[in-house]
């Protein structure tokens, strides 16, 4: 029963907002309303000022004075011609006056339409013929309504446009931080204006806390995880001593050389863990590093021959030297453990970069393949080492904070482009091995 009374309760919060004076549904309602008035007093406005300059005669009153007038004067033409130009010009009335057998005694103006209706001109109960008045069509009318009808629409279309990017606006900005958030700009944040919808300021606010605490939450666990990492080293050493002591107070070599290699593996995992911790915490500390050294030594370290590195002269990079041998350790062991082992390190230029191709015995890598491995955690199906698969992930990520990229070459060798801090000494066209 708790959880039904808990979403009735957030419910009964979030609707509470309806109705509310400044919320999203209230606006909607009189901006729209608001919107439907100015176009009805724009297109009003049109109106008046295309009016015409009369508003047409009672034609009630006009054929009573055309059966007066017309009978009046039915036997003197030139007095009904004066009548008839009377009539066209002053009321704009077409004028067409028939005899009782049909035949036409004047005209005025165009010809009306069927269903005019005839006025018989009667004097003393004869009728002595009929006269036809309609109001012509003005060949303006339809130019009239069609700009009429334009600036309704123009007007209303335009209003709606005005409301309904006002009331989008918040939540557009809204919706791009919320895009930023997840992309790992933990800190951006929603700023919306005070008297903006209610619905929208609560939206605001929320995300607001949500990712406020997913920036505390993970950086919490960075710093335990630096913590811990950094902590790991004091018991690591103590056992390599401890493994040194045992090989000297006669433990088998065999086992001694075990228990070396298994605190090996968790140093080197902890170090991936404190380059990792590096990278989120403070990122990388740049300075120029000689390239070639730092491959010379990443080759040592890993217990590879110093002939297998080939170098274009003295090259160097901007980097962090912590983190570059971390990348070249990862890759010079991703070489060993899954490539058939090292066959070649290049450290070449290439326009402004400086890029490290590592050539290994194994069939080379695709592209599609290294997207997959630089995925946290993703491993190679021939893995059997229980390895947690950061290596050729935090490879792409020190080459990524660094400007860079983890590449694979036509010939499926992997190749770290950093940026380069300017070439030293013969940097020539061959090859030259070191």
């Amino acid at each position: 029963m708790t959880a039904p009374q808990g979403r009735g309760r957030h419910r009964r919060h979030w609707h509470g907002h309806r109705g509310r004076p400044g919320s999203l549904q209230r606006r909607l309602f009189l901006s729209f309303g608001a919107a439907m008035l100015g176009a009805s007093l724009l297109a009003g406005a049109v109106a008046f000022v295309l009016r015409p300059d009369d508003h047409g005669p009672d034609f009630h009153a006009a054929e009573g004075f055309v059966a007066l007038r017309f009978a009046e004067r039915w036997g003197d033409d030139a007095a009904l011609a004066q009548l008839a130009d009377e009539l066209h010009g002053r009321f704009g009335l077409s004028v067409q006056v028939h005899d009782l057998a049909g035949h036409e005694r004047l005209r005025r103006g165009q010809d009306c339409s069927r269903r005019a209706r005839p006025t018989a001109i009667v004097t003393d109960g004869r009728t002595l013929g009929h006269a036809t008045l309609c109001m012509p069509r003005r060949p303006h009318f339809f130019r009239q309504a069609l700009a009429l009808f334009a600036a309704f629409v123009v007007g209303l279309w335009w209003s709606s446009g005005v409301i309904a990017r006002r009331l989008a606006r918040p939540l557009v900005e809204t919706a791009k931080v919320a895009s930023e958030i997840g992309h790992g700009a933990l800190d951006a944040r929603v700023h919306v204006h005070p008297r903006a919808p209610a619905e929208v300021q609560h939206l605001a606010r929320a995300v607001n806390e949500m990712a406020a605490r997913v920036e505390s939450t993970l950086a919490d666990q960075k710093m335990l995880l630096a913590s811990v990492s950094h902590e790991i080293r004091t018991p690591l050493g103590h056992l390599r001593l401890l493994v040194d002591h045992a090989a000297d107070a006669g433990l088998s070599e065999k086992l001694t050389r075990q228990l070396e290699d298994e605190v090996l593996e968790i140093d080197d995992l902890v170090a991936q863990l404190l380059a990792g911790s590096k990278l989120d915490t403070l990122g990388p500390e740049r300075r120029t590093v000689d390239a070639v050294d730092a491959a010379r030594s990443a080759l040592a370290r890993a217990g590879e021959a110093e002939s297998k590195l080939v170098a274009e002269g003295a090259l160097h990079v901007d980097a962090d030297p912590t983190l570059l041998a971390r990348a070249l350790a990862n890759l010079l062991r991703n070489a060993r453990e899954h490539g058939g082992g090292l066959v070649s390190l290049r450290v070449e230029s290439d326009g402004p970069a400086v890029r490290f191709v590592l050539r290994d015995a194994g069939a080379g890598l695709r592209p599609e393949d290294l997207a997959r491995l630089t995925q946290p955690y993703a491993r190679d199906a021939a893995d059997s080492a229980g390895s947690l698969g950061l290596g050729l992930t935090l490879v792409a990520r020190i080459a990524l904070a660094h400007g860079g990229e983890l590449r694979v070459g036509e010939d499926g060798e992997l190749m770290l482009y950093l940026a380069g801090a300017g070439a030293a000494g013969g940097g020539g066209g061959g090859g030259v091995n070191v």
